[in-house]
């Protein structure tokens, strides 16, 4: 049976890790890490001071892509998820959106390394 471009970018798949002894449950499209999402995966290890704004752009944008959904909230309350948008994405700490990052790339490699905290 054949396959759409459309079906293999919106399947989706859902993990959850510990983050600061807290777990965060992300649904995210494995469809959608393509040969950008790993060139902008790579250019992080090489940032520096010329590039780093350019390497959190695309960081931020990487992740809105990729996350379908997550129960990381804006309120203490928990009430109003944070919104997936590379531009609040922006609000967001560094290690806390590499952790994201590395947990999506381990998900669909669980062979690989565990991240650590």
């Amino acid at each position: 049976m054949p396959v759409s471009f459309h079906q293999i970018i919106n399947n989706s798949s859902e993990f959850t890790f510990t983050y600061d002894s807290d777990s965060v449950t992300i649904v995210y499209y494995p469809g959608r890490v393509t040969d950008r999402v790993y060139a902008s995966f790579s250019e992080l290890s090489t940032m520096d001071a010329k590039t780093i704004d350019h390497s959190l752009v695309s960081l931020n944008e990487s992740l809105a892509y990729l996350i379908k959904s997550w129960d990381v909230y804006e309120d203490a309350s928990n009430s109003v998820m944070f919104p997936i948008d590379a531009k609040r994405f922006a609000d967001l700490p560094v290690p806390f959106k590499l952790r994201c990052l590395l947990e999506v790339m381990t998900d669909m490699r669980p062979e690989g390394p565990t991240p650590q905290n």
